[in-house]
């Protein structure tokens, strides 16, 4: 009886070993690794809107808001005032 008793306080010990370990893993992934992530992502993006806005982007930039203020003006036009 004395072994089986063994065997069980050692499985136990060995279970609260692996669920500190992934506990701590689950923790490092959504804590450090995963903002970390974003982080590159963010920086990523921004540099390439500024790329595209430093070069042709800031022409294509004005040429919408030209558009999208001729838009606004014609709706406006068919109204009777």
């Amino acid at each position: 009886m004395n072994v089986k008793l063994q065997a069980s306080d050692d499985s136990k010990s060995e279970y609260a070993l692996e669920l500190q370990k992934t506990n701590q893993a689950q923790r490092d992934h959504y804590e450090t690794v995963m903002p970390q992530i974003y982080q590159v992502c963010l920086r990523m993006c921004y540099s390439e809107l500024l790329m595209l806005f430093s070069s042709n982007g800031l022409r294509l930039l004005l040429a919408v808001n030209k558009l999208m203020a001729k838009s606004a003006l014609s709706r406006f036009s068919s109204f009777h005032f």
